[in-house]
């Protein structure tokens, strides 16, 4: 998806031509799992965060109540093996944060 011409992520380096193409393929890997589980995005990525242990706890932020409910119903998640394997190998994004 192409960001708006007025979006502030056109100026981080992530989202620059080069980054952006590079970091397509983690959303995909993440697309990919989201897709066989049923859910979004962000419930992947909070449920990876929880499962790789009790040390480690995802701070997510949201201003909207559907979201904090979707962030919530993330806990209940349960990645597979599979999912687990591939999530574990996505690649590090490419650019500086800022």
């Amino acid at each position: 998806a192409s960001l708006g011409a007025g979006d502030f992520r056109n100026r981080l380096p992530r989202f620059a031509s080069e980054a952006a193409s590079a970091n397509q393929a983690i959303v995909d890997i993440v697309r990919r799992v989201a897709d066989r589980q049923g859910t979004t995005l962000a419930a992947v990525a909070l449920a990876w965060v929880l499962a790789q242990g009790d040390h480690l706890v995802p701070i997510p932020g949201t201003t909207k109540v559907h979201n904090l409910v979707a962030n919530i119903a993330a806990t209940e998640l349960a990645l597979t093996a599979e999912d687990l394997t591939e999530l574990d190998g996505v690649p590090m994004a490419v650019g500086t944060r800022y």
